[in-house]
């Protein structure tokens, strides 16, 4: 059964795992991606990725195995797949002695294809990106085009036809402002928010955060800055909030006068569980690898990645790379290729020392804030320099 669905026709075939079916295989993907307008070179690219990945298979897959191809559209967007009944078998990983093109074809700019395990069967995925008919100018010259005729016939038409469209326009024209007046709210807060993440989120959460203690505890901003900075640095130049542990807590009940009931037990404890840097690192990687690789960011992913992020920043442990067991599951569970572990670790490597520090010092401020709504605080302490 075929069917027309968004530049590309729904379909599925099943071929046997031999020579004959792989290059059956490489025919449906060229006619999939030409239908989809993908550029030649990536188509292909794609093919002979896709003819070494079979042809890796062929030996280890069982004998009589059957490939299914399915190409169509999935949540709107468009899709091809060949999928292998048999046991977990990673292209790549085959591919130990380095004479397979696979690896090397998948690793370069452009479409790629994927490869996951799921039940049961191995799969190799390519998204191709859903062209517009009409590009983005385009579309803005017909609609300031289509405005002005409008507005060009309502002027030209008689007073009793111009009232009767001003009756109909003006309430719609005032509902849409409306609609844009509630939404720009949030969208600027969304666009301030990447914005502050992506020139460096774990900079300046503790400045915001001994900002906000400053405001509620009537202290100096200053002063309580160069009081969070010794344990801030300790972290920063070590990546370990254990080996901060003493100067946080000297800093906390000597320095800011948090009384040592709290500070001796929320401290440690703040320490593992409290991350606002690393839940911040780990969605800022989420965001890059994503658009690296083409993944749909629809608004269920980025709240699963929310979710899925300040979960993970709890649950590492507060050690020096302590961040790189994580980084599995969050791209597991966003739908990122694999291969994005080696480039989450590598940027790691530099954001571990912003994360854990950031996390450090945000502790500071939010426990100051904690002991002086419970009256747990000696504000003298806390205003002496």
């Amino acid at each position: 059964m075929r069917e027309k669905r968004r530049g590309i026709q729904r379909r599925q075939e099943s071929v046997p795992l031999d020579a004959g079916g792989i290059d059956r295989l490489s025919q449906l993907l060229v006619e999939t991606l030409t239908q989809a307008e993908a550029d030649r070179k990536d188509i292909l690219r794609l093919r002979l990725a896709l003819e070494d990945a079979l042809a890796l298979w062929l030996p280890v897959m069982p004998a009589g195995s059957v490939c299914t191809f399915r190409c169509g559209a999935r949540l709107g967007r468009m899709f091809a797949e060949v999928s292998v009944p048999g046991p977990r078998s990673d292209p790549a990983e085959l591919d130990q002695a380095g004479g397979s093109l696979y690896s090397g074809l998948t690793a370069q700019a452009g479409l790629a294809l994927t490869w996951q395990y799921r039940d049961g069967a191995n799969c190799l995925t390519v998204c191709p990106p859903r062209r517009q008919r009409l590009s983005s100018l385009a579309q803005l010259i017909l609609s300031f085009g289509a405005a002005a005729a409008c507005g060009a016939a309502l002027l030209a038409a008689p007073v009793p036809v111009r009232a009767a469209a001003a009756g109909i326009v003006d309430p719609l024209f005032s509902a849409m402002m409306g609609v844009l007046q509630a939404l720009a709210g949030p969208m600027i807060f969304l666009s301030v928010c990447c914005g502050i993440l992506a020139i460096g989120v774990c900079l300046a959460c503790p400045l915001v955060y001994a900002l906000l203690a400053a405001l509620r505890l009537g202290a100096s901003w200053p002063m309580l800055l160069r009081k969070e900075l010794p344990a801030y640095l300790i972290a920063l130049a070590t990546a370990s909030s254990a080996a901060a542990l003493s100067t946080n807590l000297e800093t906390c009940q000597r320095r800011l006068g948090i009384s040592p009931r709290i500070g001796n037990f929320a401290v440690p404890l703040g320490q593992v569980v409290f991350k606002p840097g690393a839940a911040a690192g780990f969605l800022l990687l989420a965001f890059g690898l994503a658009e690296f690789y083409g993944v749909a960011m629809s608004p269920a992913w980025v709240v699963t990645g929310v979710l899925v992020s300040g979960m993970l920043a709890a649950a590492a442990p507060p050690i020096p790379g302590g961040s790189l067991t994580c980084y599995t599951v969050l791209l597991t569970q966003l739908g990122i290729p694999e291969e994005g572990i080696a480039l989450a670790i590598a940027a790691n490597v530099i954001l571990d020392f912003f994360m854990t520090s950031c996390g450090i010092a945000c502790l500071q401020s939010a426990l100051a804030m904690a002991a002086g709504r419970l009256g747990m605080l000696d504000r003298a302490i806390l205003q002496k320099e």
